[in-house]
């Protein structure tokens, strides 16, 4: 992802934590170092779908922006049950949606547990629900597992072309920028060497 994308990704991530709440801002800016600006935008989309449940079911007495750390903690495993039959039922999620969705409040409850910390130095929350909850088992056919990898692997017949890409393509179509041009120049005969290698020994991703 190049600079003017990643920043794209980031304003839109600070206009979503414009209207969550504080906690939520405070685990986004830790994890901002590990993960993409994508998975952190995806993150804030599902904490705002989580929290507005939150105000429809009465669960709160705030606003979506004023949820406070005492409402996270009482929230007992048969309400998370419930919202993630809302996800489902209401909102059409696939089960490997749902196991996405709740990851991410899973992370998000592990950090105000095991990692935020008070000025006395005290958990954020005492209690965490979400750790009691189980991810969906989703069991994939062979067909779909093919479907979902289709176009995310090279066929022989695209091995050429690929190398025709790192050695002479890639640099064409980045000419117009000289910083990322002459990068391409000066590896292009080394990252060729080293695509060539893998592609033609069928070298593993551990070795």
């Amino acid at each position: 992802m190049d600079k003017q994308m990643k920043m794209h990704y980031m304003n839109r991530i600070d206009e979503k934590l414009s209207d969550l709440p504080w906690f939520v801002t405070e685990f986004i800016d830790s994890r901002k170092r590990k993960l993409s600006p994508t998975t952190l935008l995806n993150y804030c989309h599902d904490y705002i779908i989580f929290f507005d449940w939150l105000v429809a079911e009465n669960l709160t007495e705030d606003s979506r922006k004023n949820i406070n750390l005492a409402a996270l903690e009482k929230l007992t495993i048969r309400e998370v049950e419930n919202f993630l039959s809302f996800l489902e039922y209401q909102l059409g999620n696939t089960k490997l949606t749902i196991n996405r969705k709740l990851s991410s409040l899973k992370s998000l409850f592990d950090y105000l547990q095991n990692k935020a910390e008070t000025s006395d130095l005290k958990p954020y929350i005492q209690r965490n629900v979400m750790a009691k909850m189980d991810l969906n088992v989703v069991k994939e056919s062979q067909e779909t597992i093919a479907n979902r990898i289709d176009g995310k692997i090279l066929r022989e017949d695209d091995f050429e072309s690929f190398r025709q890409f790192i050695a002479h393509d890639f640099g064409e179509i980045n000419k117009e920028n000289k910083r990322i041009f002459n990068f391409h120049q000066f590896n292009r005969e080394r990252d060729t060497a080293i695509v060539s290698l893998i592609l033609g020994s069928g070298l593993r991703l551990s070795e």
